[in-house]
């Protein structure tokens, strides 16, 4: 395997992913010029996509160079197998804690409604 084929691979994987890896990245800068005003709900808001950003970053570029080398390396897909389901596993646990943060960051710090929603009547 030549260098400039894993580089190749890992940029075409990054370039899939480049408009969540930009909305992460927007979702991060946007909190931390929030911080001020709203400093629990942008530090929810500033993990959670911050995770996000770097969980799916990682994840890509590993889920694309491992395969590649350890075919390389003669592994067959029986024992790439559990490799991959563990970094999925992994993976998926960690988006569920950024959205997790990102839903949080929604509802911290909101205080009580300080009237019930009047209901509409329809004529």
């Amino acid at each position: 395997m030549e260098s400039t084929d894993l580089l190749m691979a890992v940029l075409t994987s990054l370039l899939g992913s480049a408009p969540v890896l930009i909305a992460y990245l927007v979702g991060v800068i946007v909190a931390v010029t929030k911080w001020n005003a709203h400093p629990r709900p942008a530090m929810f808001a500033a993990s959670g996509a911050g995770l996000l950003l770097i969980t799916t970053f990682i994840a890509r570029i590993a889920f694309t160079v491992l395969p590649m080398r350890m075919r390389s390396d003669g592994m067959s897909a029986a024992q790439l197998t559990p490799m991959l389901t563990g970094m999925g596993i992994v993976s998926g646990l960690l988006h569920a804690v950024g959205v997790g943060l990102m839903i949080g960051a929604i509802f911290v710090d909101r205080g009580a409604a300080s009237e019930p929603p009047r209901s509409v009547t329809l004529r």
